[in-house]
């Protein structure tokens, strides 16, 4: 038994029009911030982690691209040092510059009632930061599996694109967040500072998905296109 590849989605498909789930799912710190009291180092923590979820996400598209996935995970694990080590570098950078936002000699933004560094991991649970985090890693599966594997798009998939796909995604997103987020909270606008801030986050996603979207239909449109006849 052969796997044929499978089509690729028509175009009035919501999974590829529209990222309805992932923007839906991105809100939901928006949620938090005015029902909730989720201050920015709340909505950082979880920005924080789904940049760990980002990386997971790439290498499993890396690993699985190309039509002998096999082999680009073999690769993928002889190259695993040059790939994981500035990725998680940067996390680690960005998890520090967060730290020192807060926790400096001369922090950037001052709150009183922003936790003490032992106090994070029972913040994350007593707010139920991890609802949100869980929540847009099992958006990160579906995509996965939806849009890459049974969409047929990963048999055309490129190995190195892949591989640096996931700094274009995470480093325009984290750098915008820090300015805003210390820019707006020294101006005193309190919430919607914090608020202001997811919804930067939000559109940078939006835009990011749909401009991958045009340009995999494009992409589409020119494998599909009769080449000349004789």
């Amino acid at each position: 038994m052969t796997l044929s590849a499978a089509e690729p989605h028509s175009p009035s498909s919501p999974w590829d029009d529209a990222p309805w789930l992932g923007l839906s799912i991105h809100a939901l710190p928006l949620l938090g911030v005015m029902f909730l009291g989720w201050s920015l180092f709340s909505v950082m923590l979880i920005y924080w982690m789904e940049a760990g979820l980002m990386i997971v996400a790439g290498v499993a598209r890396v690993c699985w691209c190309g039509p002998r996935p096999v082999r680009n995970t073999v690769t993928m694990l002889l190259l695993s040092p040059i790939y994981f080590g500035p990725a998680l570098g940067f996390v680690f950078a960005f998890f520090m510059g967060v730290v020192t936002f807060f926790y400096g000699p001369e922090p950037i933004v001052h709150a009183e009632d922003m936790p003490s560094m032992g106090e994070v991991g029972s913040q994350i649970l007593a707010e139920w930061l991890w609802v949100p985090v869980l929540l847009i890693a099992g958006n990160y599966v579906l995509d996965f599996f939806q849009d890459w594997i049974r969409s047929g798009v990963y048999r055309s998939g490129d190995m190195v694109k892949e591989m640096f796909k996931v700094y274009g995604t995470m480093m325009p997103m984290m750098i915008v967040l820090i300015i805003a987020g210390a820019v707006l909270l020294e101006t005193g606008l309190g919430s919607l500072a914090v608020a202001f801030v997811v919804l930067v986050r939000i559109a940078l996603d939006v835009a990011i998905q749909l401009i991958t979207r045009v340009l995999r239909n494009q992409r589409h449109g020119q494998t599909a296109s009769p080449g000349p006849q004789a």
